[in-house]
């Protein structure tokens, strides 16, 4: 039996995450959530959790969703991360984030980036 697939989602706006965290509960994934990029960082490197996909929004409060893909370039470049936005981002995006996202988005259409990032051979 595989383990679920692990995701951690980073975003400061309860009612959009809890929409989020129960359609990922729904589609088998196991689902951690951090209120800022600082706790976040703190459940990877202090609590050491083992999460497959970090999904963020780039506007959080304490830092930044860009600066905690840069930060974990550092300590857990494998991690792949899924960053959502409702602006235009002009700077270049570190090699761990696979995708972007435009806010507001479908859960659908979210879930089938997570889905692509997470099992890229399966088609």
């Amino acid at each position: 039996m595989m383990r679920p697939l692990t995701l951690l989602i980073a975003e400061d706006d309860e009612q959009q995450t809890e929409i989020l965290r129960i359609s990922l509960i729904n589609k088998g994934y196991d689902v951690f959530i951090a209120s800022s990029g600082i706790e976040a960082l703190r459940l990877l490197q202090e609590e050491k959790i083992k999460v497959d996909l970090l999904i963020t929004d780039l506007n959080l409060p304490q830092m930044s969703g860009m600066e905690l893909a840069h930060q974990l370039l550092q300590i857990l470049p494998e991690l792949p991360i899924l960053l959502f936005t409702g602006e235009m981002i002009e700077t270049p995006l570190p090699p761990n984030v696979k995708a972007l996202v435009q806010k507001p988005y479908r859960i659908s259409h979210l879930l089938s980036v997570i889905k692509e990032i997470l099992s890229p051979d399966d088609d």
